[in-house]
């Protein structure tokens, strides 16, 4: 469950209306790292976690948590949109997805163009759902408008810690930091 926290995220629709808070800046990093043409090799299914640390990652997850908390149960998704669904950890394949339809960022993509819905299943089963999720929730940040996050039953505690999510976080994740983020 969430609840409203001040994270300074505003809500406009426009990237270039988005100011520079601590959000902000992360999900940039964030969205770049993965979505820019010369993306890195990703890390093996065992390395450690290494593209934010435990308190940028807070940070995301407190900023999104609160985009979702002032968001509807039910959202009207503004067209054309694109919809993705079943990523379960899976980034190389979210990010061919990209490579082939387009992805949401105003580096290289249309997200200025078209909203995107994430249908659920975001994490467990694959080698990355740490990736996948901060990435999720780092395009949140930044296009609160344009995209959409659906959650699925992997997306709840129960499920997730049968299924992988929550062994890949402590296993990913610096010492006692795993569980508590997950």
């Amino acid at each position: 469950t969430f609840k409203k926290v001040d994270t300074n995220v505003d809500i406009s629709n426009s990237f270039s209306a988005r100011p520079d808070t601590p959000a902000i800046i992360l999900a940039k990093k964030v969205i770049k790292h993965f979505l820019s043409k010369d993306r890195p090799v990703l890390p093996k299914r065992y390395e450690s976690f290494k593209l934010l640390d435990i308190p940028e990652i807070n940070v995301i997850i407190k900023a999104a948590g609160s985009l979702f908390y002032d968001e509807a149960n039910i959202v009207s998704v503004p067209l054309p949109c694109k919809i993705f669904g079943d990523i379960h950890g899976q980034l190389n394949d979210l990010l061919n997805f990209f490579d082939m339809y387009g992805s949401p960022n105003h580096y290289t993509g249309d997200v200025e163009l078209t909203s995107y819905v994430f249908n659920g299943d975001f994490v467990d089963r694959g080698p990355h759902s740490l990736e996948v999720i901060v990435l999720l929730f780092s395009l949140k940040c930044l296009y609160p408008k344009k995209i959409y996050l659906v959650r699925g039953n992997h997306e709840d505690a129960s499920v997730n810690q049968e299924y992988g999510f929550k062994k890949e976080c402590v296993r990913r994740l610096p010492s006692t930091h795993g569980e508590a983020i997950w």
